[in-house]
């Protein structure tokens, strides 16, 4: 390009600043802010995707937690534990291990113990060489950590907080059993210092609420001297890597049913529970920064438009099409250089507000944060994409490329034409022509861009009704989580048995329709550890299957979307099943029959099954769930540890409620004669109504923030469109004084704008809202396959006509003003410009 048109270029943006600097205001204003919050949302979905890593990292986190009593009350106690940690320290792949202890306390009220425990679910641990003080460091949410060397100090977890009714400051008086004898105690009174979160309940469901911790320093678990079962945190050479080595030479070695948590499996569990939020957060990112992009590109177009008359003249005297082409583009650009740099700024500033969800609490590094490789793609999309429009609107609007576009006819539309032999008012036929007809000269652009944005503001408007009804169904439905039950009644938080003798009663209870009984391991698959349902094949309530089909033979095995897409397999591909590597020494081959929506159902403290996570195997696959399903417990009390129900009249129904309760009290009468000492002895059955999955917590967390952000996206996408339509109706001025000098009234003309309106949100509302229903609902069901959800969008019927009715009155009270200002021209202004 010669030097001559860029120098006039500059001439002609400094000479015209004056005039041009509104709109150039705007623009920077515009990107600035709308680009802003797309680039802030999207670096917000990758700051709130990496939140647990981050977190969990710096709590300097075990490898592998390893509960020798497999939660239950027969495990090792601390009398071992110096050779526990002997033995674990031997392994060559273990790099550090540290461990605490149940201790055995009792509150203290009036002088005199009143309870044999803390409460039926907060238990008092101690740390006893740093567990959860340098290791798994305890999360403090407000307070302090306790100091280790002060045998009074204690923290506790929100949950044992709420369930006690304990704060900052709080005092409770205990008395806990030490080593000096059976009737010992040692009576102190607690401080609690601080509340917080263990690094592994940050992301829970309703299955990990309970049973929950107070927190008690080295110190005093070194002056009590004893303490109940223990608990190993492993840190590995290898990490991750190591696990499957380790379990193996411990279940070789050690004699104690054992859970082992892998703490990377809880990592996994949390990013499938915090992803959706994150993926939530992406795409509304992704949408705000096109709707920038498109009310970027109506300001641009505008502004260049504007400059019609000029290069008309400059085109006259002589300027050669690079000199009209460049006019203004230096202005514009400049404009959007400073208004995506001031995008960038805005992003910055919102960064204090991520991540959301519940790691945000225990986040270690809140404050500005910049994340460079999104903010500089975005800088970069952003002037690099606005620049390549406004460049390409100079130079179709160039005078000499428009003269031979404004040579060609103007066409009515078909549309047009019915109005016209309709018998509509003049008023009507003017209106939907400025509306639809395909004009040349000033008015084309804009009539296209009002047309466009009227598509494009209830495309998003829809889609996003739609979206943010589906998540409200998909909250409020609980068979669309993999609760497609009524009650569920389990023994000892998944550990123990609900016995055959008082399932059975259930065949004859009018009030239930059907049930199931399952039961809880954890398996491997493919030596990958998976939560696992064990179900009887053809099973009459199970988790609902999203596709292929559920247990038929022995054989088989349904998966959640999550697991599947871990073992990198496929429906009818087939995984190796094993309880722990190298038993049985000959794996058993399942095939995967389908896919299902796994429910947030297990044992309290373990890998557990939830929405996209987990596996149901056949409980007669081989010797291997045979053992842990229908016969893992004595004759006297063998039964599943969960039962499922389906009740005649569902949650509502007091009938169905009251034949769980039945089932839980028979269970109750069976295990309350059972030794102690049996495997099921002090086993208590319960009931549980609908148990929400960590996504589905975290959801009902968020609270309005869902719909703050759907409504600020729809807002942006309505203002796009009130733009257009004033931009329109300003370009329409010459044709409606040319109307009024042709004998339209006032009222005439004031019905022609309203006309004009009307027909560009009705050509939006016609064509945009099956765009965005069609839209919506596709969004709906990727993002339900990816969480593991049963894919069933809904669609807001009455929110979409009132949606609609909203652009119809927009589009009026948006067109009324410069209507009413354009119909005031004056006839000598068309005379001139003509």
């Amino acid at each position: 390009m010669r030097s001559s048109a860029v120098r006039t270029g500059w001439y002609r943006t400094i000479v015209s600043w004056r005039r041009q600097r509104s709109g150039y205001v705007v623009l920077v204003v515009l990107i600035g802010l709308a680009g802003g919050v797309a680039l802030g949302s999207l670096a917000a979905a990758r700051r709130t995707a990496s939140s647990f890593p981050t977190f969990l990292a710096a709590s300097n986190p075990s490898d592998l937690e390893i509960d020798p009593a497999g939660a239950g009350p027969n495990g090792p106690a601390s009398a071992h534990l110096e050779s526990l940690l002997h033995a674990v320290r031997s392994y060559p792949q273990v790099k550090r291990v540290e461990s605490y202890v149940f201790l055995q306390a009792s509150l203290v009220r009036k002088g005199s113990v009143q309870r044999r425990t803390l409460n039926n679910k907060v238990v008092l641990v101690g740390s006893v060489d740093g567990l959860l003080f340098n290791q798994d460091r305890f999360a403090v949410t407000s307070g302090r950590m306790a100091d280790p060397a002060r045998a009074d100090e204690v923290m506790v977890t929100e949950n044992a907080a709420a369930a006690m009714g304990l704060h900052l400051g709080s005092r409770v008086p205990v008395a806990i059993q030490t080593g000096g004898g059976s009737n010992a105690v040692r009576r102190i009174t607690l401080e609690v210092v601080g509340i917080g979160l263990l690094n592994r309940e940050v992301v829970q469901d309703q299955i990990a609420k309970f049973p929950t911790y107070i927190v008690a320093t080295p110190a005093l678990t070194k002056s009590v001297g004893a303490g109940g079962t223990v608990y190993l945190g492993v840190q590995l050479r290898g990490g991750a890597a190591d696990v499957a080595a380790v379990e193996r030479r411990w279940n070789s070695s050690e004699q104690y049913f054992t859970d082992f948590q892998v703490t990377s499996q809880v990592e996994a569990e949390a990013q499938q529970s915090i992803r959706p939020e994150a993926l939530a957060l992406g795409v509304f990112g992704g949408i705000a920064a096109l709707a920038t992009l498109f009310l970027a590109m109506q300001v641009i177009a505008r502004a260049l438009g504007a400059r019609e008359h000029d290069l008309v003249v400059m085109r006259a005297i002589g300027a050669d099409p690079a000199t009209t082409e460049l006019d203004g583009l230096i202005g514009i650009v400049t404009s959007v250089m400073v208004g995506s740099l001031l995008a960038v700024g805005v992003a910055l500033a919102l960064s204090p507000l991520f991540p959301i969800g519940p790691v945000r609490p225990v986040y270690p590094d809140p404050g500005v944060d910049a994340d460079w490789t999104v903010l500089g793609i975005g800088f970069a999309v952003l002037f690099g994409a606005l620049t390549a429009v406004a460049v390409a609107i100079a130079y179709l609007e160039a005078p000499h490329r428009a003269q031979r576009r404004s040579r060609l006819a103007a066409r009515r539309s078909s549309t047009v034409q019915l109005a016209g032999r309709s018998g509509l008012p003049p008023s009507a036929i003017a209106g939907a022509s400025f509306a639809i007809d395909a004009r040349s000269g000033r008015a084309a652009g804009a009539y296209r861009w009002a047309l466009l944005s009227a598509v494009i503001a209830m495309i998003v408007v829809t889609t996003t009704l739609t979206f943010g009804a589906s998540l409200h169904a998909l909250v409020s439905q609980p068979p669309l989580y993999g609760w497609n039950w009524d009650y569920a009644v389990q023994s000892s938080d998944g550990y123990g048995p609900v016995p055959n003798k008082a399932v059975a009663t259930l065949r004859h209870d009018p009030a239930v329709r059907s049930f199931s009984g399952v039961w809880f391991a954890t398996l491997q698959l493919d030596g990958v550890e998976v939560p696992t349902l064990l179900a009887n094949p053809g099973s009459t309530v199970a988790p609902p299957v999203v596709s292929g089909r559920g247990l038929a033979t022995s054989r088989q095995i349904v998966l959640g979307a999550a697991t599947l897409a871990q073992l990198h397999k496929r429906i009818g591909d087939t995984v190796d099943l094993q309880y722990v590597p190298g038993y049985p020494r000959r794996p058993i081959p399942l095939t995967i029959a389908g896919v299902a929506t796994m429910p947030a159902i297990g044992i309290a403290e373990g890998l557990h099954t939830s929405m996209g996570v987990g596996a149901v195997v056949p409980a007669d696959a081989g010797p291997v769930t045979e053992s842990l399903g229908p016969q893992g417990y004595a004759p006297s009390c063998n039964g599943p540890n969960m039962v499922l129900l389906r009740v005649r009249g569902g949650l509502d129904d007091p009938q169905g409620q009251a034949a769980a309760q039945r089932l839980s009290e028979a269970a109750n009468r069976v295990l309350a004669v059972q030794r102690p000492d049996s495997v099921c002895g002090g086993d208590v059955a319960a009931v549980l109504s609908v148990q929400h999955p960590a996504q589905i917590v975290n959801y009902r967390s968020m609270g309005t923030t869902p719909l703050l952000l759907a409504g600020a996206l729809a807002l942006a996408a309505l203002v796009g469109l009130g733009l257009a339509l004033v931009a329109s109706v300003r370009r329409c001025r010459r044709d409606l004084a040319l109307l009024r000098v042709l004998g339209f009234t006032q009222r005439q003309l004031a019905a022609t704008v309203a006309w004009h309106a009307s027909m560009s949100a009705a050509v939006g509302v016609l064509v945009g809202i099956p765009l965005g229903v069609v839209l919506g609902r596709w969004l709906w069901t990727l993002f339900a396959e990816e969480i593991g959800a049963v894919p069933d969008p809904t669609v807001p019927v009455w929110s979409v006509l009132l949606a609609a009715l909203a652009a119809f009155v927009l589009a009026n009270t948006a067109a009324l003003l410069p209507g009413r200002r354009a119909a005031r021209t004056a006839a000598a202004l068309v005379l001139r410009d003509e």
